[in-house]
């Protein structure tokens, strides 16, 4: 089986317990638009930025195509709204973990081009419109690339299954909030 199909494989039940969490919010609705991007900005800021600090660039070439934080910031500020409390995120210690977070980050690029369709056509999108980056096959291709090993899925996997628990964290924990 390669990385990548055993990457899918270890995550699918927790991508499916967060597809169902953010299938909830109705998007055309402002009030659900905005506790949907501060859900977002919850996880995917402070992953975003664990990757940043272990070195995501080393790992992945064009790591700085891949970054959507300002998108999502840009979005919140144009709502009026401020950062929601940021959790922790998971540590990313091997190349092989960075590339495990990215999974799900990359993962969400590819759905936002689904969700965006739902958006009300008058809320900002520029988060979800940065969904054009370098593109899955590509992603796919360094998968396979850098979890050659065992012991490289094991970490891929743990850091993809972490990353999707901070997602179902914050889609949970902010179900109600909403910051101006």
């Amino acid at each position: 089986m390669s990385a990548h199909a055993a990457l899918k494989l270890a995550t699918r039940d927790a991508h499916d317990r967060l597809d169902a969490l953010f299938s909830a919010y109705d998007l055309t609705r402002r009030d659900h638009y905005m506790r949907f991007l501060q859900a977002h900005a919850a996880a995917f800021i402070p992953i975003e930025t664990a990757l940043e600090n272990a070195r995501a660039d080393k790992v992945i070439p064009d790591w700085r195509s891949h970054r959507r934080s300002d998108a999502l910031i840009d979005d919140l500020e144009v709502l009026g709204l401020a950062l929601p409390p940021l959790l922790p995120a998971p540590p990313f210690n091997s190349a092989a973990a960075v590339v495990g977070g990215a999974y799900v980050l990359e993962g969400s690029r590819l759905g936002a081009k689904l969700i965006r369709r739902s958006v009300g056509s008058s809320f900002p999108t520029a988060f979800l419109d940065a969904s054009s980056g370098p593109g899955w096959k590509k992603f796919v291709t360094l998968i396979e690339r850098a979890v050659s090993t065992a012991v490289e899925e094991t970490q891929a996997q743990r850091a993809a299954i972490d990353t999707f628990a901070l997602f179902e964290r914050a889609a949970i924990g902010l179900r109600g909030y909403v910051s101006v």
